[in-house]
């Protein structure tokens, strides 16, 4: 079942792309970009988000495990067993930083599409998603009140 106009779920759509957040997570802790050779192909797995930020404040998201399954270009974000959205994702691995382009066919940002930057390793992603459809890619892994610019920060579970 799809949450719809939830307040929840828009706060989940942090990453795109990507929960039980915890209080020791540095959101500074991920590799340089320059790691993402092969991103399309690096980012396919299931993924945990463990550090999400929202306008500037972090978001505590309650247990039950919010995970981002990338396959090919395609994208579903579950919370437990629920989709909350899903869509797909390019990425850019040309640009410093890497910067990704995803389109949402499922949720409450259905039919738009949100340009990000990202930075990757070998076990974790950063994403930092622009606040509106109609805003150009951040420029920096920061959010401010009122942007709507979105932090998140995802683990690898599996390949």
């Amino acid at each position: 079942m799809l949450l719809k106009n939830s307040k929840a779920a828009t706060l989940l759509l942090a990453t795109i792309l990507f929960p039980a957040c915890s209080n020791d997570r540095d959101p500074d802790d991920v590799a340089d970009p320059s790691a993402a050779a092969g991103a399309q192909s690096s980012v396919e797995g299931t993924w945990e988000l463990i550090y999400f930020e929202r306008d500037g404040k972090e978001v505590k998201l309650k247990a039950g495990g919010t995970h981002s399954v990338f396959t090919g270009d395609k994208f579903v974000l579950k919370r437990g067993e629920e989709v909350v959205a899903a869509g797909t994702s390019t990425f850019d691995r040309t640009s410093d930083p890497v910067r990704a382009i995803s389109t949402y066919t499922e949720g409450p940002d259905e039919g738009k599409t949100f340009k990000s930057i990202c930075q990757f390793d070998s076990d974790k992603i950063k994403f930092c998603r622009a606040g509106s459809p109609d805003d150009d890619y951040p420029t920096e892994f920061k959010t401010t009140p009122g942007s709507g610019v979105l932090v998140s920060i995802y683990r690898r579970v599996s390949r």
